[in-house]
């Protein structure tokens, strides 16, 4: 059925104040575009919106000063969203088991599923070249560091292939076992974010989205489907512009770009 309860999806979208301009059109898009959404949950440390519900920051069994100090004040706030999205399931009550976790600068144009029949769908990103990609190398050995298996297990074809296309659908089964696996791999008998800190070399050098990806890939390899979704990375958002952006099934529009 396409509506079986197992397909209940809960949208996160971790949002700044940067993302304020666009935030309420990304929530437009999600309840247009996006089947079997039944909660849409932005966090962040103040409400930015009320078109969906807010979820504070400081509920997270982690503060913003405490992951600036465990990343030794590098690229805090790259590293602090990635947890956020992490621990997102675990911390929201009442989550669905299956979280979509959506950047708050991307727009949904066309209908987008993420299930075909009881398997969740993944998009890849349409960067190439990865094997000369720093940030893909740094972000690889990351996640291989915290769970060697992977390198092993990851089919050789997905290995310069990328799961970074701002969203990614955590389910909470899965995401547990990679939390557990990293645990038991560091054996720290520590939280997992401070495992996560403690091996970034710090820069862009961690991926949240590849990890789950890869841990996906190679432990569940029948667990998913990988379909094609095009999209595109723009600048400023401008909704004159919109009926032009149609052709994608979703855009990106990002701050750095704009600067």
């Amino acid at each position: 059925m396409e509506n079986s309860s197992n397909q209940i999806i809960d949208v996160v979208i971790p949002a700044h104040e940067k993302d304020v301009d666009i935030l309420d059109h990304s929530i437009k898009s999600i309840r247009k575009n996006i089947p079997n959404v039944r909660r849409i949950i932005v966090v962040s440390k103040k409400q930015f919106t009320q078109k969906a519900e807010f979820f504070d920051e400081s509920k997270y069994p982690f503060s913003y000063k405490e992951i600036s100090e465990l990343s030794h004040n590098v690229r805090v706030g790259w590293h602090y969203q990635q947890l956020l999205k992490l621990y997102a399931p675990f911390v929201i009550p009442d989550i669905s088991d299956n979280v979509l976790i959506i950047d708050a600068d991307t727009v949904f144009y066309k209908k987008v599923k993420f299930f075909e029949g009881s398997k969740p769908l993944y998009n890849i990103s349409k960067d190439k070249n990865l094997e000369k990609s720093a940030f893909h190398q740094d972000s690889f050995s990351h996640i291989t560091t915290l769970i060697p298996e992977i390198y092993q297990k990851l089919p050789q074809k997905y290995h310069n292939l990328s799961g970074v296309c701002h969203h990614m659908l955590f389910q909470k089964k899965i995401l547990q076992d990679l939390f557990d696996q990293v645990a038991n791999n560091d054996k720290s008998e520590t939280e997992f974010y401070k495992i996560f800190l403690k091996h970034s070399k710090g820069g862009n050098s961690v991926s949240e989205y590849n990890l789950y990806f890869y841990f996906l890939l190679s432990f569940y390899a029948d667990k998913h489907e990988i379909r094609i979704l095009k999209y595109k990375n723009c600048a400023k958002f401008k909704p004159l512009l919109e009926i032009i952006r149609k052709k994608y099934h979703y855009c990106s529009y990002h701050d750095y770009m704009r600067k």
